[in-house]
């Protein structure tokens, strides 16, 4: 299937797939001490995410896919010992009866509700097993390995993407989490760093959970009872935040945060004042441990729209991310770290406090022109606080999320101001394909002033859909904000907007 016929909810599926795959991906690099792929990872994963709206090919999706595969292969590639020869080492100690079940083709079928036991025999041994949904319905896959071995599980689809994994650490017991569809086929796969001929490890699929939605009180505990109505009961209770309920970060308030190995902590902050923003990663409790950390923004709660992301600020392994902040507009960070243990980091949001340079765009949005054919006259004006623009400013300037096929033509106006043009045709340009979270960052060397790179406040692409029949015109002002739009000569829509740019009324006149 090509890229353009898949719909948005497709390609959402797909991100969560990506989602699912790089996170088990970046617990077994690590584990694996393996930070140069775990980087290499992020970075391929943080540009799939910022081209993920561009439908025009499938490029994207099978490019994604195949570095996946790669690196899964590499992280859990079997030994070049014979599996005969793995064989003849491990009959002696224990008879395994679900081998060979190596790769997907030799999975040993199992059933949601069964506990199998069996062993990894050999170093880089994996077994795969194969069940099939009954009935759309959640199912866990657990793990018990031997206390002093590290075993994994993760769970394939019939494409072989990831739907769920858990890598924690040795001795520890796994769980993984899906959606089951009914009629569709899905592979446990155990993965072990050794193994062991003499001590079993336990899989078990459970089918059914029960799930209770109750608003809780922050700052107050609560117990939970478990019961069995009869016989054993294998289980396990896991409490999720709402999104709405992100913990907040306030302004000049660290936050000193633990983090589980790679997974992601999710902070909400709103600016209560418009200005730049600086947020950074710093030693636990104003110590000296240095963490290789790593920030991501994004402009909504299910962290789809990314604004921007740091790995290591210059040469520091902590991060560090400035950017204009819009009063009353929330901003989701993320922060997670390259360890497979637990690391202790301060997390600081603090306003700009000190003059550094800022930059903020004028039109919060850029329209597409009345004639519909991806064009945009609309030019994108940035200006500049606490510094000043080099002379040469032909390279640097990046626009963020730009809608394919666009181009930008940046022109130095005066010290404090830039002027962007947008050439080209926009090869999606229905008002489907508008885009929501565009934002310009300038790398630091074209800022006198500036240790790091600047990103200004979101701004947005509207595009416009075919008229079915008669002519348009619409009419701006002088900060290319749409006021007017007339059909055939007669005014039919008036806007009006706040001071900072903001829709107040939309009214229909005719």
């Amino acid at each position: 299937m090509k890229a353009a016929d898949r719909s948005s909810q497709q390609f959402d599926r797909e991100w969560v797939h990506y989602q699912n795959e790089w996170e088990l991906l970046m617990k077994l690099s690590v584990k694996n001490k393996n930070l140069e792929l775990a980087k290499k990872l992020t970075r391929e994963r943080n540009d799939s995410l910022a081209k993920r709206k561009d439908k025009r090919t499938g490029d994207l999706h099978e490019k994604y896919q195949a570095e996946m595969k790669a690196a899964r292969e590499q992280l859990t590639s079997r030994s070049v010992k014979s599996f005969a020869a793995a064989k003849a080492v491990s009959v002696a100690s224990s008879v395994d009866l679900y081998e060979p079940n190596d790769d997907v083709s030799q999975a040993s079928p199992v059933s949601a509700g069964n506990s199998i036991e069996s062993y990894l025999s050999y170093s880089g041994d994996q077994d795969f097993y194969s069940f099939e949904a009954k009935k759309n319905a959640p199912i866990t896959v657990s793990l018990q390995g031997p206390s002093a071995m590290d075993y994994d599980v993760y769970v394939l689809d019939e494409l072989g993407e990831v739907v769920a994994s858990s890598a924690n650490g040795t001795g520890e017991e796994e769980m993984a989490s899906f959606q089951a569809t009914a009629g569709s086929k899905y592979y446990p796969v155990v993965h072990g760093f050794g193994f062991s001929t003499d001590e079993p490890y336990q899989l078990r699929l459970a089918e059914d959970q029960l799930e209770v939605t109750p608003f809780l009180v922050g700052g107050q505990p609560y117990y939970v009872k478990l019961s069995a109505l009869g016989g054993n009961l294998h289980t396990r209770i896991r409490a999720e935040l709402d999104p709405q309920s992100y913990p907040e970060l306030k302004t000049n308030n660290s936050l000193d945060v633990t983090l589980e190995g790679v997974s992601r902590n999710v902070y909400k902050f709103t600016p209560d004042v418009s200005g730049n923003v600086k947020f950074f990663t710093s030693p636990f409790g104003e110590g000296d441990m240095v963490v290789d950390t790593v920030l991501e923004l994004y402009s909504d709660e299910k962290l789809t729209s990314q604004i921007a992301t740091n790995d290591d600020n210059g040469e520091s392994l902590f991060s560090e991310i400035q950017m204009y902040g819009k009063a009353g507009d929330p901003v989701y960070v993320v922060l997670w770290a390259y360890s497979e243990d637990f690391s202790f980091v301060r997390l600081n949001a603090s306003a700009d406090s000190s003059g550094s340079p800022t930059i903020a765009v004028g039109s919060p949005v850029i329209q597409e022109n009345s004639i519909n054919d991806g064009t945009i006259s609309a030019t994108q004006v940035i200006t500049l606080a606490n510094g000043a623009f080099v002379q040469d400013m032909s390279s640097g300037v990046t626009v963020n999320n730009l809608p394919p096929g666009l181009g930008v033509q940046v022109t130095r106006m005066s010290d404090t101001q830039l002027s962007i043009a947008f050439t080209g045709k926009a090869l999606n340009h229905a008002n489907v394909n508008d885009v929501s979270n565009a934002t310009v960052s300038i790398a630091p060397a074209k800022v006198v002033g500036a240790s790091t790179s600047l990103t200004s406040n979101p701004f947005r692409f509207d595009f416009i859909d075919t008229a079915s029949g008669g002519s348009f015109q619409y009419v701006y002002n002088n900060r290319n904000q749409l006021m007017q739009i007339y059909e055939n000569g007669t005014l039919i829509i008036e806007i009006t907007y706040d001071e900072n740019g903001n829709v107040l009324t939309k009214t229909r006149v005719n």
